[in-house]
């Protein structure tokens, strides 16, 4: 026997070791899994559906992936007596382990489980998603109610066996389109929020260059070309009083303008503003 994780118990289990039919104690104590399915499935009917048969299927490149998944699932719990998917050595076994064996893109895996989980043919338990096919499915009905007729019903049903494969590939699909939607609702929200947060930093920055543009200018603070000029004027006033003035470097009209008005132009711009 190889020694695999689990494989301690079974080495100590006396009827492993004899060779003969479990005891219920001996399951609970020494097969832990073996006993929550016998414990579960305790006065179920059953029809089997043997391995080799689920194997092929699991095979079947022709086989839609719906079947294929199902196939996967109920082999590797049922198959092994347990009720949730393991592997041979009893570890789970998850959806990246049913891609790689099945060699199937495991976003169809993963719609394709979801799918099923939500018609009610599978669980996912516990933080780490253990695959659990349920024993006594108790199926979704779809919500149209044209689709609840009766008629619709008897269509359907004979629909489903002459178009199997169709029928399979539309409900992986619809599975596909509601994880899609779920996922385009929710970066619509991230955008919105983003979008409106921008318009409130947006609004308040336009408000703070209104308030500055509005702002009156200092009334000390005349025209750069008016002080240069004005200062020139001074300039020339301080070289007369002197005696540095030369005949040909007396102030002209302009100057003699800024240096006697200059005070009274720069109040009225004032009073202006």
């Amino acid at each position: 026997m190889s020694q695999t994780a689990g494989s301690g118990k079974r080495d100590r289990c006396p009827a492993c070791a004899e060779g003969r039919k479990h005891t219920d104690p001996e399951l609970k104590q020494y097969h832990s899994k073996r006993w929550e399915f016998e414990e579960a499935t305790r006065g179920l009917n059953f029809t089997k559906d043997f391995n080799p048969a689920l194997e092929a299927i699991m095979r079947d490149r022709l086989a839609t992936s719906g079947e294929r998944v199902m196939a996967w699932c109920k082999r590797s719990a049922w198959g092994k007596h347990s009720l949730y998917c393991i592997k041979d050595n009893g570890e789970p076994a998850f959806q990246v382990d049913c891609a790689t064996e099945l060699r199937i893109d495991k976003r169809r895996v993963s719609d394709t489980i979801r799918y099923y989980a939500a018609r009610g043919y599978l669980e996912m338990r516990g933080p780490a998603k253990l695959l659990y096919p349920v024993i006594s499915p108790r199926l979704v009905g779809p919500s149209n109610l044209e689709e609840k007729s009766e008629e619709y019903r008897m269509f359907l049903e004979s629909w489903k066996v002459a178009h199997s494969t169709e029928f399979s590939e539309l409900e992986v699909a619809l599975s596909t389109v509601k994880r899609i939607r779920e996922v385009l609702l929710s970066d619509y929200k991230q955008w919105r929020a983003l979008r409106t947060k921008s318009g409130a930093n947006k609004g308040r920055d336009s408000e703070s260059s209104d308030n500055l543009a509005s702002s009156p200018s200092s009334p000390s603070s005349p025209p750069l070309e008016d002080l240069f000029e004005h200062m020139v004027a001074i300039a020339r006033d301080q070289r007369s009083s002197l005696g540095l003035e030369s005949p040909m470097s007396k102030p002209s009209k302009t100057s003699r303008r800024w240096r006697n008005d200059a005070p009274l132009v720069w109040a009225s711009r004032t009073s202006a503003t």
